[in-house]
């Protein structure tokens, strides 16, 4: 019998640079930021659980920037944008609490519906050389960007703990501090 496998993949995303305007115009592009990169990740998530639950082996993945590790934005030299940042910040904290949400139900054992755990992950492509980029010419093609994500939704042995963060990076999987 085979298996069946769902995945969901939330890869929706805008980017907008700092609010050049009065507070109005950084309330607003804050909202429009956040409501794209973070809630209707939560959004679509919440929708499809339903259809998660009748898999054998439930993933979300997640589409995050290197942005969204403080660790990154911290110590690396990479571009500055607060709002699209800070919303890849809150979508990596979602899938950090969906995940734990998800373990405590499973640590609980009070589901009689004996729904299996899903597995939450956020990765990180890397700058790729798309339009949403203008086709920079020292992006990832968008193949290598996805290697990441193809690996976490084939990962049927179990060898990537829900609840974290990866990027595929000459040639390997590599976990991203938050």
């Amino acid at each position: 019998m085979k298996r069946v496998c769902a995945v969901l993949v939330n890869n929706a995303g805008i980017l907008r640079g700092p609010p050049q305007g009065d507070l109005a115009d950084v309330r607003q592009t804050y909202t429009d930021v956040l409501s794209v990169n973070l809630t209707s990740v939560a959004v679509v998530t919440h929708a499809f659980l339903p259809l998660l639950y009748k898999s054998a082996d439930p993933k979300v993945v997640n589409v995050t920037s290197g942005l969204g590790s403080m660790h990154n934005a911290l110590t690396k030299k990479m571009g500055r944008t607060p709002p699209y940042g800070a919303s890849k910040i809150g979508m990596n904290g979602f899938t950090v609490h969906m995940q734990v949400a998800e373990n405590d139900r499973v640590a609980a054992g009070s589901d009689p519906s004996g729904k299996p755990r899903i597995r939450y992950y956020v990765y990180q492509p890397g700058v790729l050389k798309t339009a949403f980029t203008g086709f920079y010419a020292m992006g990832k093609s968008p193949e290598e960007g996805a290697e990441a994500a193809v690996r976490l939704m084939l990962d049927d042995e179990q060898t990537y703990e829900g609840g974290t963060y990866w990027e595929f990076v000459e040639g390997e999987m590599k976990q991203v501090p938050w």
